[in-house]
């Protein structure tokens, strides 16, 4: 099937979108701005400090964000289609199924956020359990 140049344009400017949108729900939910290496630290003064509803709308913003991703997705897999149409159908599926369990590992903050994240101990447990789990799945 063949799409026109301009779903194409629109299916990677999604993708980009995306991209942005989870920067932006990341820097509301972890982010705070000094030196790269002082990240950690902040990034636990950030998650102990905040309002709930900061957190909560760094939360939001990524259901949306992976959606527009995923559409990217199918951006990068039709580019690489027309030279190897298997090739592009698993790299598609790859970043997809990718999406899908980096969703399911933020989805630990949900009920943290709702049985007592407003406890610092509670945040810090499981900003560990949250490291402990990426360490896992990077390797």
């Amino acid at each position: 099937m063949t799409h026109s140049r301009a779903t194409h344009r629109l299916a990677g400017l999604a993708g980009f979108a995306g991209a942005l949108l989870f920067f932006c729900g990341d820097m509301l939910f972890y982010g705070h701005f000094g030196a790269g290496s002082t990240f950690h630290e902040g990034m636990q003064h950030v998650v102990r400090e905040v309002s709930p509803g900061r957190l909560f709308t760094g939360g939001l913003i990524g259901p949306p964000a992976a959606c527009l991703c995923i559409i990217g997705f199918w951006h990068v897999g039709q580019n690489i289609t027309p030279r190897s149409p298997t090739l592009g159908r698993v790299i598609f599926y790859t970043l997809a199924a990718m999406m899908v369990a980096g969703s399911a590992v933020h989805a630990l903050w949900v009920p943290a956020s709702q049985q007592g994240m407003s406890s610092p101990r509670m945040r810090l447990n499981y900003l560990q359990l949250y490291d402990d789990t990426g360490s896992w799945l990077t390797i």
